[in-house]
């Protein structure tokens, strides 16, 4: 084969199912040059083409990948002659000689390599003219059925069929593929699950930002942030865009279009920040309401900062405040009147809202106008694993909120 490495194109990403084990999975020998091609990736998008019915293609996901010598109960004959097949149909002058000999009694090169890849099929391909569609396959494919990368080509017309989709990212093997999410598909409940770590609030963050950003304008969302990790504050990472920044500059932050063309992106009208919190921990006088309030002056004006140019009322026992835009800023009492004005002309409102600290199960669940015969015992399973269950009554009841809005 002469003192350099020789190549031998396209027999990097060739393979054959080996195994059929279920309607949905099956294993699958690959013939690689050198380390792990997309093809023996976890997560590689494949295609595969029935060995019985040529016309039949599926899609399938490579969930696992194992390197695996040659085992002395191999017949080497099939397998030259597995080899042959695929030189045939790829490259005609590939020496086989030496590709066998190289996978029985591997040298110091190690030029060629097997990998067993475990495969899930996620559907069959149906084409209509240039339109692809994933299907539920009728019956899975033969053993010795071809495995090959998925095109790219074949991939976006799978994938990007609407003008307006939400894009979730890059994938993470072909990267040069947008994942996207169809709008319509957050109509149902969805859980974003994974450890420490792993990404969930950066997710979340991207879909939200993607909805305000690619939707109606009249869409409300709700948001519940317990840590601050949307708004930014008082949690901050360094490095990491706040979903408030992002939202307020789609522009720069959100996803391109993956079908190239130009999407209208909207920032949102109207951005109100509630900050609940129980009426108790503020003092009967007026004064100790005001010092209660004064804490908000920080985040006041860290939102300005970020440039929402945010209006404040803070509702309280003896009537309602607003932070003042003087140097430094401070709390000041307004009347019901300016209050009522302030919620119906404000463009972004910092509200701050007193909640009740003790409901009964049955006042949750009027709260929440959930008809769910399990919702009570939901509510008082979340309840009593965080010690907050006393008798029918949850208590700490602003730190549980969140149940209201799983439930409903």
């Amino acid at each position: 084969m002469g003192s350099g490495r020789v190549r031998y194109p396209n027999l990097d990403w060739s393979g054959y199912l080996t195994e059929i084990e279920s309607y949905s999975k099956a294993k699958a020998i690959v013939l690689v040059q050198k380390g792990y091609p997309i093809l023996a990736r976890y997560g590689a998008l494949v295609e595969i083409t029935d060995a019985e019915d040529p016309s039949v293609r599926y899609l399938a996901m490579v969930i696992n990948v194992r390197e695996k010598g040659l085992l002395p109960s191999i017949d080497h004959a099939k397998l030259q002659s597995l080899l042959e097949a695929l030189v045939k149909q790829q490259t005609p002058h590939v020496p086989i000689d030496n590709i066998v000999r190289e996978l029985v009694f591997p040298g110091a090169s190690r030029q060629f390599g097997l990998r067993e890849a475990d495969l899930e099929i996620l559907g069959e391909i149906v084409s209509r003219g240039d339109i692809f569609s994933l299907e539920f396959h009728r019956r899975p494919p033969r053993p010795y059925s071809t495995v090959r990368e998925a095109g790219k080509s074949t991939l976006e017309s799978l994938l990007y069929k609407k003008s307006d989709l939400m894009v979730l990212g890059k994938h993470m093997v072909h990267s040069e593929i947008f994942v996207p999410l169809d709008p319509e598909n957050l109509v149902t409940h969805l859980a974003v699950v994974g450890q420490t770590g792993s990404g969930k609030t950066e997710t979340v963050k991207r879909i939200v930002l993607e909805y305000i950003a690619k939707t109606r304008p009249d869409n409300t969302l709700l948001l519940f942030d317990i840590a601050g990790e949307y708004l930014g504050y008082p949690y901050s990472k360094p490095g990491v865009v706040s979903l408030l920044k992002a939202i307020l500059k789609p522009q720069t932050y959100a996803c391109p279009n993956p079908r190239g063309n130009n999407q209208s992106l909207i920032t949102p009208k109207r951005i109100d920040i509630t900050i609940p919190y129980a009426i108790e921990k503020i003092g009967f006088r007026r004064d100790s309401e005001m010092a209660y309030f004064s804490r908000y002056l920080n985040i006041y004006n860290y939102l300005n900062e970020k440039g929402l140019n945010v209006e404040s009322l803070l509702v309280g026992r003896h009537g309602f405040y607003t932070i003042q835009s003087t140097h430094p800023s401070e709390v000041k009492s307004i009347s019901t009147k300016d209050a009522v004005e302030k919620v119906n002309s404000s463009n972004n409102l910092l509200l701050a809202l007193p909640l009740q600290d003790a409901l009964t199960i049955d006042k949750i669940m009027n709260l929440s106008g959930s008809k769910s015969e399990y919702a009570p015992v939901i509510i008082s399973e979340a309840a009593a694993s965080l010690d907050l269950l006393a008798g029918d009554t949850v208590v700490g009841i602003h730190t549980l909120h969140l149940i209201i809005k799983i439930i409903n």
